[in-house]
């Protein structure tokens, strides 16, 4: 509170206006307070000001026998000096006026040091000679219009990249790199932006204008992205992320914060991410978080997401699929969701403003009604003229209204349903107006639950294997030097590290799978015990999924023990095709040997 009260006062005292105290060497002075012995320096008078050359201002001025500090460019103190070519400030200075060197176009040099924390309104505003300026780490903010009309500035130089996403920019031509566009950290122009992660929150128009900008990395840390903080990056391609689920959280602050509105393609620890699985920690996917995103071409929502914010998958050109998984949560949706998508699965009931899918433009040809699904709103499919077939798992038919879609609909599209529901969509309002009634050919039962995965290890690649026929699999992988990553794979995963590994699997129709944990270690292959030649260190990994123990990345022949808790032996077998399994009759803790090294699997 201290710090914020003399930041606020000192900003008061370099507003302040008014005739000068008193000269020295050429260079008039406010006394700004009698008591803390501070002065400003200030005008030669309203209607001119003769500053020329180079000045050089000092850190203390000596008048009537009395030392004071100067703390302060006061307001106009060099505006219309056309002669003043450059300025030194020294360290005694925290805060540069408005107007200051408004209108100075013959200064080319002026240095800022490191006391200042704030640049007022035109304080440079036509310096036109100026070429580059470095702004230093302690400046926390900037007047508007600071550098406009800096016709030649070129380049903006700082130390500190923390420091400079945190800067107050009063407005979008507050950041002088809206006039310079190219930002330099440490000598190094920026082209490959990478957040540090200890910044929670990027400013408003941070990186306003940095045309030089080709990629950005958003760290875990960020929950917030101001307006337009990156406005004008005209050369981004890609935005770089390692935790979608962080992703997901942000607050941005207005339909141009988000960096994906003008890279367009977004990555998950260094893949594009294309086909794009929200992860089932998420209950809100934000306003504006995939906005811009063209290179996502499906998207799976799980059943955790209640809300989806506006305009959250708007301009994503691409996608083309979506699927809102099975659930008997209601799931909020904007207006204008998406008029790109052709493919829809909806999985659940979902409340939304009437403009949905009430749009003349949408392209949704195939709409998929899962079994949870009650009642589809008043005129929410009303202007979708391109649907050809619509699927139906709900055996009850669900509520439908006379507007909910186009009338051209009943004629054209085919309505597919489970056979035991057929009679029941014959004879129910709104459904028996479609002309074309089929049963569902080979429809799996909507009612069974996929099978649980198998997941081993072999050849430095997680395997997943299940029993239901075209399932795919959702992982989730942590290691102690990564983040969690939760990703979607057809069947193969490689690995460099060691993980604990959570998974499950999914498939059209079905409930999801339960959860199956495993583990993988490292261990030393010189310990083993055996004849069999083996390799400094080896991943072996140890699964549990349904009561059975499962031991992958072996060698064939090797020996594997198997111990409860106490210590008493329960089995010992050996690996065949890498692996060897043990159903221990009860719960509780495992201890699995492998040569020399001990493995803790809780069944």
């Amino acid at each position: 509170m201290k710090r914020l009260f003399l930041l606020f006062f000192s900003a008061l005292l370099c507003t302040a206006v008014s005739a000068y105290s008193f000269e020295v060497d050429g260079i008039c002075y406010n006394i700004t307070s009698s008591s803390d012995m501070t002065v400003e320096v200030t005008y030669q008078g309203l209607s001119y000001n003769s500053y020329s050359g180079s000045v050089v201002i000092p850190e203390k001025v000596t008048y009537n026998s009395k030392e004071y500090s100067v703390t302060s460019i006061g307001e106009y103190a060099f505006h219309g000096c056309s002669s003043l070519t450059s300025v030194t400030i020294p360290n005694s200075v925290t805060c540069i006026g408005n107007y200051a060197f408004k209108n100075c176009p013959g200064m080319n040099s002026v240095t800022i040091p490191n006391s200042v924390t704030s640049i007022g309104n035109d304080a440079f505003f036509g310096c036109s000679s100026l070429t580059s300026v470095v702004i230093p780490n302690s400046v926390t903010s900037i007047g508007g219009r600071a550098f406009h009309n800096c016709n030649n500035l070129n380049a903006i130089y700082i130390e500190d990249l923390s420091a400079w996403c945190n800067i107050k920019f009063s407005s979008f031509n507050s950041n002088p790199t809206n006039y310079a566009n190219h930002l330099y950290l440490n000598g190094e122009e920026i082209t490959n932006l990478v957040i540090p992660s200890d910044v929670t929150s990027i400013g408003d128009y941070a990186f306003f204008g940095c045309s030089s900008l080709t990629s950005v990395t958003i760290p875990n840390s960020v929950t917030s992205i101001g307006n337009r903080a990156f406005y004008e990056c005209s050369r981004m391609t890609a935005v770089h992320i390692t935790n979608l689920s962080a992703w997901c959280n942000i607050k941005f602050s207005g339909n141009e914060s988000n960096p994906t509105r003008y890279a367009h393609h977004l990555y998950l620890h260094g893949e594009e991410i294309t086909d794009l699985v929200i992860p089932d920690d998420i209950s809100s996917i934000g306003w504006y978080a995939f906005e811009g995103c063209s290179g996502i071409t499906s998207v799976t929502i799980p059943n955790s997401v209640i809300s989806i914010g506006e305009r959250a998958f708007s301009g994503c050109s691409g996608l083309k699929t979506m699927r809102l998984e099975d659930g008997e949560s209601t799931l909020t949706l904007p207006d204008n969701f998406s008029n790109t998508i052709d493919s829809l699965y909806l999985g659940r009931n979902i409340a939304v403003k009437s403009s949905y899918f009430n749009t003349g433009e949408n392209k949704l040809s195939v709409l998929s009604i899962g079994k949870y699904v009650v009642s589809l709103d008043d005129k929410m499919f009303n202007e979708c003229k391109n649907i050809a077939k619509i699927i139906s798992y709900a055996t009850e038919p669900p509520v439908a209204y006379p507007l909910t879609f186009t009338t051209d609909i009943y004629g054209k599209a085919t309505l597919s349903v489970l056979g035991e529901s057929m009679e029941k969509y014959r004879n129910a309002d709104v459904w028996k107006k479609f002309s074309k009634i089929e049963e569902i050919d080979n429809n799996p039962n909507a009612t069974d639950q996929c099978a649980a995965p198998v997941i081993t290890y072999a050849d430095g690649k997680l395997q997943f294997a299940c029993e239901t026929a075209g399932a795919e699999y959702m992982y989730t992988l942590t290691a102690s030097d990564a983040k969690s990553s939760f990703a979607k794979s057809a069947g193969s995963v490689d690995l460099t590290a060691c993980y604990d590994i959570t998974a499950y699997a999914v498939a059209e129709g079905y409930k999801n799978s339960e959860q199956v944990t495993a583990t993988l270690y490292w261990i030393n292959g010189s310990d083993v015990s055996t004849n069999i030649n083996q390799t400094e260190m080896r991943g072996v990994m140890a699964a549990c999924s349904g009561g059975i123990i499962t031991v992958s990345g072996l060698t064939d022949g090797e020996t594997v023990m198997f111990y409860d808790a106490n210590g008493a032996l329960l089995y010992t077998g050996t690996a065949q095709s890498g692996t060897i399994s043990y159903a221990p009759s009860a719960s509780g803790v495992i201890i699995v040997k492998i040569g020399k090294t001990s493995i803790k699997v809780v069944k």
